[in-house]
């Protein structure tokens, strides 16, 4: 099984060097020649402080996020032993499933598709992802699109709360950062192959391979999910659809490689490609919507540990983004009409951070960097012509040791962001845990996060595009930039506290790891969409007047029964509303609860989990034919996963998941469709897959 492993392996590397991209090769050439220069030295080490270096080597940017929960901030951290069991195959259905305060509202279902996620009561566009600290929220729309396999996962941190002091814009509700498996982590390999009957039936096929030297490692990936499902109701189809089932065809292919240069010197590589081929149904006569996709994530870091007070890295990213935009109509009489054939809309989001660490004599610590982010996008579809957008920032951060409460960790940062597109800004942040008793403590964390314009809210002109032939039938449709209408469109601002008490109780041998918390979040100058006439015909986007607020409290609880058996509950309350409406706006739910029930057998050979999460009311705002704004929530959905393990080391394991255990045809959300020819507006809903039921092997070698 290795050799096949590691002969695919190299077939799947010269395949990815094949289509690296032109402007990554001469940094791919400094890089090995760095290696090669260095490799005489870093045979010279034992393996014992090899691993020692590792650690360090990861102890700045990798840690970034546990050392901001050690200083009070809220952060929640799903493992790659969380994702197995639970038998979830989708990054969005994990989060949506196991992450406390956070919902998610799939947009085409939730198979490998668009989301809105909301996070402790705020929008989708105010949550920034990161994947292996690189940015990948697409500065065109402000959405996560993304592909990450969850077999190369190692885990997924969310930090909550306005996160713009080290993140930088869209971090106004926190952040979601999914780190990816690195070769240090692992000793050998693994195929994993899984079936499914959602739809006409889902497929996927992953594999990891490592290898280690006594100053490298490396680690290659490869995975490939396709299938498909139906995301309306039969009723809900106009009699002109045609093509009724949204297809996926996703193929990703993963690099990583670590080098030791000297004791305190070390460079890495990441590479990610996706080419994703999805299908985009609607209960109009559309008869074909296709998305062709591509997409690179490249970043190259070095980092030097100078001494045991100063340490640095430096790292360049590179993400791009190519879509080709298919669509074909049914038109009046019955005929097809291709209205885009290849359309192509894209992006690219490059720069360069650089982040050290300082620690004084008597602990206090100093951390302190720069950022630079360059964003070229357009897209041919919506009517946005190439724009090029540059931000210059630069942050720190103190962390003093306080003499008087010694036990108090406490930080307090700035940041100031020069943009060449919109208007500068500063933000700061403080934050503090401090234990109460040996079991108990107490955290906060405060201050001010910013979101820049993205290029669509700037640039788009769908007046003047082919993507909505037919105007006044959907809003999107009539949508004019701020730019494009002659307005200046500021920052979204926010000032937030996020407060929380937690602690660890025994009661009767019951072991209770518990938190509640509060947070409150105002924010400024939100950009929103507005209705210039009323009836949907123009809308433009600008800043609101008035505050728009999000205030709400959030609990949570692992109660251990026994070394088998663990059960975990949260539920999150808000209250929000924008400009001043008195409303709580569209897909923020003003409840939500999540629960696990895990078992583990003695010795780890077989288990289950019933996992459930029910949404309360939540609104989406249709076309006043249709009834306006309406509530579709308050609803349950349960799923029923297990595993067991076929032989005595956990290396060949079988395990299965049963999506919507009660087979509830719930909806997900509400959208507009219209009549083919009258343009007569009517409701339908994105509906839960009805029961199915997941199968995958998995083989560790």
């Amino acid at each position: 099984m290795a050799i096949h492993a590691a002969v695919a392996a190299s077939s799947a590397v010269t395949n990815y060097i094949n289509i690296i991209p032109k402007r990554l090769f001469g940094l791919l050439v400094s890089l090995l020649f760095i290696v090669e220069s260095s490799a005489v030295l870093a045979q010279e080490e034992s393996a014992a402080e090899i691993e020692e270096i590792r650690v360090m080597g990861q102890s700045i940017e990798r840690e970034l996020t546990a050392q901001l929960a050690e200083f009070g901030n809220q952060l929640e951290v799903i493992t790659s032993a969380d994702i197995r069991r639970s038998g979830l195959n989708d990054v969005m259905q994990i989060l949506e499933k196991l992450v406390p305060g956070l919902f998610i509202s799939p947009r085409h279902g939730n198979r490998m598709g668009e989301s809105d996620p909301s996070l402790q009561g705020g929008d989708d566009g105010s949550v920034l992802w990161l994947v292996d600290g690189v940015r990948v929220s697409m500065r065109i729309f402000g959405t996560f699109r993304t592909f990450i396999p969850p077999q190369y996962i190692e885990r997924i941190e969310v930090l909550k709360d306005g996160q713009g002091l080290f993140y930088g814009t869209q971090a106004i509700d926190g952040v979601i950062n999914i780190i990816t498996k690195d070769g240090a982590d692992l000793d050998n390999g693994e195929v994993s192959l899984a079936v499914g009957t959602v739809g006409d039936g889902e497929q996927s096929v992953s594999g990891l391979v490592t290898h280690r030297t006594e100053s490298s490692d490396f680690l290659l990936f490869a995975a490939q999910n396709r299938g498909d499902a139906q995301i309306f109701r039969d009723q809900d189809f106009d009699a002109t659809t045609l093509t009724r089932l949204r297809s996926w065809d996703v193929r990703s292919i993963g690099f990583k490689a670590n080098r030791r240069i000297s004791d305190s010197q070390f460079i890495s590589l990441s590479l990610l490609r996706n080419e994703m081929e999805v299908s985009r149904p609607a209960a109009d006569n559309y008869y074909l919507r296709t998305n062709d996709r591509t997409q690179d994530i490249f970043s190259l870091k070095y980092e030097n540990h100078v001494n045991e007070q100063l340490a640095y890295f430096v790292k360049a990213y590179w993400h791009e983004w190519d879509t080709e935009w298919n669509r074909i109509d049914v038109a009046d009489d019955g005929s097809l009409q291709v209205i885009h054939n290849g359309t192509p809309w894209w992006f690219e989001d490059y720069g360069f951070n650089a982040m050290g660490t300082f620690e004084q004599d008597g602990g206090s610590e100093w951390v302190a960097g720069i950022d630079m982010q360059k964003v070229e996008g357009a897209d041919f579809v919506t009517n946005i012509a190439p724009k090029v957008e540059t931000v210059w920032a630069a942050f720190a951060q103190y962390r003093p040791v306080l003499q008087f409460t010694p036990d108090t960790k406490f930080a307090l940062g700035v940041r100031y962001n020069l943009a060449d597109e919109g208007d500068n800004s500063t933000v700061w942040s403080a934050s503090a845990r401090h234990p109460l008793t040996e079991q108990t403590y107490f955290r906060i964390s405060g201050g001010t996060s910013f979101r820049n314009p993205n290029i669509t809210e700037l640039f788009q002109d769908q007046t003047n595009s082919t993507f909505c032939p037919l105007p006044g039938v959907n809003s999107p449709c009539n949508l004019i930039g701020s730019a494009v209408a002659g307005e200046k469109l500021a920052p979204q601002e926010s000032q937030s506290v996020n407060l929380g008490l937690g602690g660890l109780s025994n009661l009767r041998g019951t072991e209770v790891e518990w938190e509640i918390g509060y947070f409150d979040r105002t924010i400024n100058d939100l950009i929103q969409e507005v209705d210039l006439d009323g009836g949907g015909n123009t809308i433009t986007v600008r800043n609101a007047s008035g505050k728009s607020t999000r205030e709400g409290f959030e609990a949570r609880g692992t109660i251990t029964f026994t070394s088998e058996w663990t059960l975990h509950l949260n539920g999150t309350w808000v209250d929000a509303e924008n400009d001043g409406s008195g409303e709580q706006p569209d897909l923020i739910p003003e409840s939500f609860y999540k629960g696990y029930l895990s078992f583990d057998s003695e010795g780890g050979s077989w288990g289950a989990q019933l996992t459930g999460v029910y949404t309360g009311k939540i609104y989406d705002s249709l076309n006043p034919a249709v009834g306006g704004r309406q509530n579709f929530g308050e609803y349950a959905t349960f799923d029923l996963s297990g595993y067991y393990n076929l032989d005595r080391f956990g290396d060949k394991r079988l395990s299965f998941r049963i999506e919507n255990l009660l087979d509830d045809e719930e909806a997900y959300r509400l959208e507009n469709a219209t009549a083919p020819v009258s343009g007569t507006f009517r409701r339908v809903e994105v509906i839960v897959p009805g029961r199915n039921i997941q199968l995958t092997y998995n083989q560790s070698f």
